[in-house]
């Protein structure tokens, strides 16, 4: 694009144009396509760094060796800070977080630290809350709470909608915040799954209902879990498919996963390969 002006308007006064000598109209349909092709040209120094981009946010997720200075994050840092400086990025590491998620005494983590980025015990991903001790405490309550403000809709429509009209609003505005990414958390503590099902129907029907039009949200969990394992298996292209766990030489079932913490046990690979082999 060239040869472009802009000008700014209050109430019925504009001022003088002035010229556009770089930059891309906010709102314009080449915009993201432009941003993904600048974005697209970072990539991690080492093999050991992973890289999730997603629109203007960067997600770097390094391993932690074990007795060892991990000093090559460092490096990693520094070469997201030359690429930005590149690209006439800026950055702003005071508004970035750093999650650390290690079980292990001897791991130097203090040394990992980077300058001018907050050290913090959880941090939200697109909408989920990832926690250092690998508890989805903290991710169920929020999702819980923001559940229960948006039963307000229903307690104000339940005056004016019959009942089925009720489910269908309920379905679409309450249920689905409820499952958003569950297959991350199918295998929840029985408290914090308890949880999650007393939201359900309890305006519409009361905590005792009877009408059937409620599935459990712990089979739907694991029905949505399930499905997921199934597609990363059965797709040589998806992104889950090279840690998939294999199928035995002699029968169906898949071969269960090692687990050495119950941290790992609880993750979607293990328990949802767990939850497969049950229901053969």
């Amino acid at each position: 694009m060239k040869d472009r002006t802009q000008s700014v308007k209050i109430g019925n006064s504009i001022s003088a144009s002035a010229s556009v000598l770089s930059g891309v109209p906010q709102g314009s349909i080449l915009g993201p396509f432009l941003f993904s092709l600048v974005i697209a040209t970072y990539n991690p120094i080492t093999d050991h760094s992973l890289v999730v981009k997603f629109a203007d946010d960067i997600i770097s997720a390094f391993p932690l060796f074990k007795n060892s200075d991990n000093s090559y994050i460092h490096d990693e840092h520094a070469g997201l800070l030359n690429w930005s400086n590149k690209n006439n990025l800026i950055l702003h590491p005071d508004k970035s977080k750093s999650l650390t998620i290690s079980h292990c005494n001897n791991t130097d983590v203090n040394s990992v630290s980077l300058n001018k980025v907050q050290e913090v015990d959880s941090v939200k991903l697109l909408g989920v809350i990832f926690s250092s001790n690998c508890s989805w405490k903290k991710h169920i309550s929020n999702i819980v709470s923001t559940a229960s403000r948006k039963l307000h809709i229903l307690r104000v429509l339940k005056k004016f909608l019959p009942k089925s009209e009720l489910i269908n609003v309920y379905f679409a505005s309450i249920r689905s915040s409820l499952e958003y990414c569950s297959p991350l958390f199918g295998t929840l503590p029985v408290l914090l799954s308890n949880d999650l099902e007393l939201i359900q129907s309890r305006i519409i029907c009361g905590r005792h209902c009877s009408c059937n039009k409620f599935t459990p949200l712990i089979q739907r969990r694991h029905d949505h879990a399930l499905s997921l394992l199934q597609s990363a298996i059965l797709d040589p292209r998806h992104v889950l498919h090279p840690i998939m766990p294999k199928r035995s030489l002699f029968l169906n079932r898949l071969l269960q996963p090692s687990s050495n913490t119950t941290r790992r046990l609880n993750s979607f690979i293990p328990s949802t390969t767990k939850i497969f082999n049950s229901t053969l």
